[in-house]
């Protein structure tokens, strides 16, 4: 059944009021892409030519009527880098202050677009009665609200996470007027003092000559308005310039608990539409086909649209959305679609993609690592394996430490050069030639803006700059939107109606997207003042997805229901409600166990050449002092690929302190804090009140673990003061809880004996070197455990021994392998005369429940001696089966062909299963 789509009824309305004076009119759209569609509808209506009615996105309209432009944000940085340091006194360096200072620019652009003075915003309450006194202007519920956030600092002021906030918070005020007075001063705006200003002027009664151009302005298809916008649209309202064309379903408007129609309740109100519709009846409601395809792995999702298209017979064209809800998926399913499609030149990408997820930033990434550290010899090999230097012959090119930042400029510069004159190269990635023009964009936006910007670099904080900047970056994909399979993100479908929707990643976390508010303003100052919350995050995404839904006739939820590794998913809520929401509809369920493997694609292999045999014998030579550790063995059945780069060939996995890699350095860190307060119980049999002595007093305690963590970051990031660091102070609070936490329950346990702490096993099995380290060693009651302690998601259950050496199992069952590892080979000790029992202690288990370290075989307890012998034999064997395999020189290391296994690999762009991720 076809739907006359929103922008269809916007331009036959208007065109039908204003026949061909619509050119005297300007649209407005929340984003310019809309501009195009409206124009093509339009066209249906026209009797003959006429000039086309202009159209401009929201941002755009605010600059031309403030008469000035947004500054690049690297300069604005700059200049707010050198007034924090003369406030401050602080001597840190342009790349420390890169993320607080992206925080503050964010918070100032918020506060300006939402016309909040800064004194009141960073308004530091020492005293808590004077809320009602000096915030009056506030309702009695969100003094409260205010209240309640300031009363923590009343309970711990001396804490260092309260210190390090107030003392940058006691600042901002004085921060925000000078650094808006220097860029006043400078001819410089971010976009938020721009819209301020846009205020201010038609405030005052100013002319605008551009909105004096036109007959009347049109806002269509906006939803959440910050009170700029709303200022602006109740002036043209006013003067009787402005018109508004709200896309609504009167379900979600007409429900006043229904989170899609928050902002559109009150909008319309305010502002009356020009386009009205029934109330009884809704569009949402119509019948509609909806299928759910449940798929077992991340990848997969993207790997099924093709046959979806295929055999659903969906046209090819502008009628037809693939949204992306995981822009992650985007290579994947460009390559599903080229391969599969024999229309695929037939496609339109409209959305961002992060740079960070491409080959090119891999290679610059692994660039600035080798040369942070100076030209290191194993840092030299993820740039020499990495296959852009390979293709190029590029490794002699760069080995060399540029001298300055010039020179590293040039360097990098070399390399686009180089790209950008090998067709070979571009043709074989689908992606490479934006990627390559976005790269060098931003990296000459990035070096004019330093240069210009009069702070001192040298090259090690270059590379930082180089790499925090690219990191953020999103390439901007924007191809023909008005032909062929639009593929897109949630944000780009704004205003655009499609007939057929497959909508991928339709998973809790992702969609709606989890809330995360880079913003140095807390929640409770920011939902006090009506700044964007997770409230309006989720009400925002709610409407996105309500409302692409109304006009639909065919839509397939595609979502990951693998509850292992980083992708595990749960169905989206959103989804959950609909089926409720939607009797209309007929919602089938379909779980999607196979897919067919793609043509054409052959994992990676590397052959066990000479010199590989030649270190593979190391591993049997006891002279050699080289071993293989369980981590090391599982990270083969994971990958036997992955293995060989990093145990064979040695590349060195560049430090990263993306929010990704969080979880490792944070358990790295409780490891650290846990090893240190055990390590001088060795040997002895401690009690309950011994052990809770390791915490006592608490601010020794949460001394060390501060120490441990900064020391820790130190190391990973080369940077010696780290006090103030947001990522240090969260490490630290949250290891001390985890940590004090399990002391805690240890203490339950006792009395025990602490026989080991970091204990390592060398040994030898079947002429193998192995040697590994675990956590602990503890004798209980005659009975010696060997003990691992882990900080993720807990994994302590299988069910088949031959689960542990299963490739498709290995994220979930990875730590169990290990620690078995240690207990069977610890059997191997001259000194053991019984076999330990295993324990896993998930310290994040420890707040919700007792978390005993039981392992679960078989829904039987491991620690059991009996239980732990009847999986000994076949673990035994299969590991004999392992290492056969792993020194028998006539298999090749193998790429592994479970994709999900490469989600957040370090290596996956040196084996390019990135590329298309089969």
């Amino acid at each position: 059944m076809s739907r006359t789509s929103f922008l269809d009824l916007a331009a036959k309305t208007l065109y039908q009021k204003y026949g061909e004076n619509i050119s005297r009119c300007c649209l407005v759209f929340p984003g310019r892409r809309a501009g195009l569609f409206f124009q093509k509808e339009l066209t249906k209506y026209l009797e003959r030519e006429i000039w086309m009615p202009p159209s401009t996105g929201i941002s755009q309209l605010v600059e031309k009527v403030a008469g000035q432009k947004a500054t690049d944000p690297i300069i604005l940085l700059a200049e707010l880098f050198l007034l924090f340091k003369e406030l401050t006194g602080k001597e840190e360096g342009l790349q420390d202050f890169y993320s607080l200072g992206n925080l503050l620019l964010h918070d100032f652009d918020q506060a300006d677009k939402y016309l909040l003075d800064a004194n009141d915003l960073f308004h530091n309450v020492r005293d808590l009665k004077r809320i009602a006194q000096d915030f009056s202007f506030l309702s009695a519920e969100q003094q409260k609200v205010l209240q309640s956030f300031w009363s923590s600092f009343r309970v711990n002021p001396d804490h260092q996470l309260n210190r390090s906030f107030i003392s940058v918070w006691e600042i901002l005020p004085v921060l925000y007027r000078k650094f808006n007075e220097i860029l006043l001063q400078k001819g410089y705006a971010y976009e938020g003092m721009i819209y301020r200003k846009m205020v201010s002027e038609i405030g005052q009664g100013a002319k605008s000559d551009f909105l004096e151009q036109y007959q009347k302005f049109f806002f269509i298809g906006f939803n959440a308005l910050n009170a700029c916008e709303k200022k602006l649209f109740r002036y043209l309202r006013d003067q009787k310039k402005a018109g508004f064309f709200w896309d609504y379903d009167p379900y979600y408007i007409e429900n006043p608990i229904q989170e899609a129609g928050l902002f559109l309740r009150e909008n319309m109100k305010e502002f009356p539409p020009e386009n009205t519709c029934d109330k009884t009846t809704s569009p949402l409601q119509d019948k509609r086909m909806i299928r759910i395809l449940a798929v077992p792995s991340f990848v997969m999702q993207a790997k099924i649209v093709p046959g979806i298209l295929r055999d659903h017979k969906l046209p090819f064209d502008t009628r037809t959305a693939v949204v992306l809800a995981d822009e992650n998926l985007l290579l994947p399913l460009l390559y599903g679609l080229g391969q599969q499609n024999e229309n695929k030149g037939n496609m339109n990408v409209t959305m961002g993609f992060p740079l960070r997820q491409t080959s090119l930033f891999a290679l610059f990434d692994s660039l600035m690592h080798y040369y942070n550290k100076s030209g290191g010899k194993h840092d030299f090999g993820a740039v020499a394996m990495h296959p852009y230097v390979r293709a190029l012959d590029l490794a002699q090119d760069l080995r060399t430490v540029p001298e300055n930042e010039e020179g590293l400029y040039t360097r990098l510069t070399y390399i686009l050069d180089r790209i950008d004159r090998s067709p070979e190269l571009l043709a074989s990635d689908v992606m490479l030639t934006a990627v390559e023009r976005e790269t060098r964009k931003l990296l000459n936006t990035l070096y004019r803006s330093v240069c210009a910007s009069g702070v001192d670099i040298s090259v090690t904080v270059f590379t930082r700059l180089v790499r925090q900047h690219l990191s953020q970056a999103r390439i901007p994909f924007s191809g023909e939107p008005l032909e062929g399979l639009q593929i897109m993100g949630f944000l780009e479908t704004r205003c655009l109606d499609f007939e057929n929707l497959i909508i991928v990643s339709s998973q809790e976390n992702v969609l709606p997207k989890a809330y995360r508010e880079n913003s140095f303003i807390p929640y409770n100052i920011r939902k006090a003042f009506g700044l964007p919350s997770s409230e309006h995050h989720i009400a925002v995404q709610a409407y996105y997805f309500y409302r692409l839904l109304q006009r639909a006739d065919n839509v397939f939820f595609i979502w990951n229901s693998n509850t292992e590794g980083p992708a595990r998913g749960e169905i989206s809520r959103f989804i959950r409600q609909i089926e409720f929401e939607l009797p209309g509809s007929s919602i089938v369920k379909t779980p999607v166990t196979y897919v067919p493997e793609l043509p054409g694609i052959a994992p990676v292999q590397i052959p066990k050449t000479d010199s590989v045999k030649d270190i593979l014998q190391e591993f049997t030579d006891s002279g050699e002092k080289r071993f293989l550790s369980p981590t090391a063995l599982a990270t083969y059945v994971r990958c036997p690929l992955k293995f060989y780069y990093k145990y064979i060939r040695s590349v060195e996995e560049p430090p990263d302190l993306s929010d990704s890699q969080d979880h490792m350095h944070f358990g790295n860190i409780v490891h650290a804090v846990l090893e240190r307060l055990y390590k001088p119980l060795t040997g002895k049999t401690i009690s309950k009140d011994e052990i809770l002595d390791l915490i006592r007093p608490r601010e020794t305690f949460r001394k060390l673990v501060s120490g441990v963590a900064e020391e820790y970051l130190q190391k990973i990031t080369g940077e010696k003061n780290l006090r103030d660091e947001g990522k240090w102070l969260l490490f630290s609070e949250v290891a001390s809880q985890y940590t004090e936490r399990f002391v805690k329950f240890d203490a339950s346990r006792a009395p025990l004996k602490i026989c080991a702490v970091e204990k390592r096993f060398n040994g030898r099995y079947k002429q193998v070197m192995i040697s590994g380290i675990t956590d602990r060693v503890d004798l209980l009651n005659g009975q010696m455990y060997i003990i691992d302690y882990k900080t993720g998601v807990k994994k302590n259950a299988f069910s088949k021994t031959e689960d542990l050496f299963d490739t498709r199992l290995s994220l979930k069952n990875g730590d169990t392998f290990q620690i078995l590892c240690y207990v069977f080979l610890h059997r191997e000790d001259p000194g053991t005369t019984q076999l330990p029992l295993p324990l896993l202690f998930y310290l994040n288990s420890l707040f919700h429940d007792k978390g005993t370290g039981h392992i679960s075989y078989d829904k039987k307890a491991l620690d059991d001696p009996q239980v732990l012998e009847t999986v000994k034999e076949e673990f035994l064997f299969r590991l004999d089966r392992l290492l056969e395999e792993l020194f028998n020189f006539n298999i090749p290391f193998i790429q592994t062909e479970f994709t999900d296994n490469c989600i957040q690999c370090p290596f996956i762009t040196i084996c390019q299963r990135e590329k298309h991720n089969d």
